[in-house]
């Protein structure tokens, strides 16, 4: 096992964990919160209903916004064209998690990681010039801003994220030789803009329907013999689960209304 084989699972090992250990932490703190609701709200219903006294007045915070978005799920990524010969993007399958923190209902930030694995490579592998099995992988990662517009169960959002892209080198199946490493490992700025929507189930659960995004890399053309930089056009689409954590605001806590 290689030292970067043993690095990504340790990552995917503590993303399968958080979820569990932060609802528990999440959860510990309902049972005190619903015996003090529970105490006071006979005082605050009684003092109501004398004259001369008012109701209390909502303070109009937002409780339901969760601070923390966990999302964790498929995503494909694909170079336009896909036969496109200066982009070693062509088709990739894999996975992607991002941790968004909310600063209010509409406001956040996004940290954004996604794996993915080359299967094929081609046209034009040798020595035959054709399309190849083989194997490679590309790690993104990316940051940005997120705004959502919440409405009862149904939560679309846009965001713009930037980075940087990784892709190892990219080795033919059953080839040795000269020529059986096409591509080279290689470094690039990435960067990814789009929006998605999301399907609340539960205050700590929620589908990720869609997420569709243009993604930019900027790799070397590999049909260049001076090894220009140049962008590249690719579409990232993910689906998947949404954990959530926490609220942005605390319900403020009732109080007794006097005479």
């Amino acid at each position: 096992m290689t030292i970067r084989t043993r690095i990504m699972t340790t990552i995917a090992v503590a993303f399968l964990l958080a979820p569990t250990l932060l609802l528990h932490a999440d959860d510990t703190t309902k049972p005190a919160a619903t015996a003090k609701t529970a105490n006071v709200k006979p005082a605050v219903a009684m003092s109501a209903s004398q004259p001369g006294n008012a109701a209390p007045q909502s303070t109009g915070v937002d409780n339901d916004t969760p601070r923390l978005e966990l999302f964790q799920g498929f995503s494909t990524f694909w170079g336009v064209p896909m036969s496109g010969a200066g982009n070693r993007i062509a088709w990739l399958s894999g996975g992607t998690t991002s941790l968004a923190i909310n600063t209010n209902r509409y406001f956040g930030f996004v940290a954004d990681i996604g794996v993915y694995h080359a299967s094929r490579f081609g046209p034009g592998a040798p020595p035959a010039g054709r399309t190849v099995d083989a194997n490679g992988q590309v790690y993104t990662y990316m940051f940005g801003p997120r705004l959502s517009l919440r409405r009862g169960r149904l939560t679309p959002f846009a965001q713009a994220l930037f980075g940087a892209v990784h892709a190892s080198e990219v080795t033919l199946s059953g080839c040795s030789g000269i020529g059986c490493t096409p591509l080279p490992s290689e470094n690039s700025f990435a960067m990814a803009a789009g929006g998605g929507l999301d399907l609340t189930l539960t205050r700590h659960f929620a589908l990720r329907l869609v997420q569709a995004e243009y993604a930019m890399t900027r790799f070397k053309d590999p049909t260049s013999s001076a090894g220009q930089s140049t962008r590249q056009n690719d579409v990232r689409l993910s689906v998947g689960i949404v954990f959530r954590f926490g609220r942005t605001h605390r319900p403020p806590p009732p109080t007794d209304i006097h005479p």
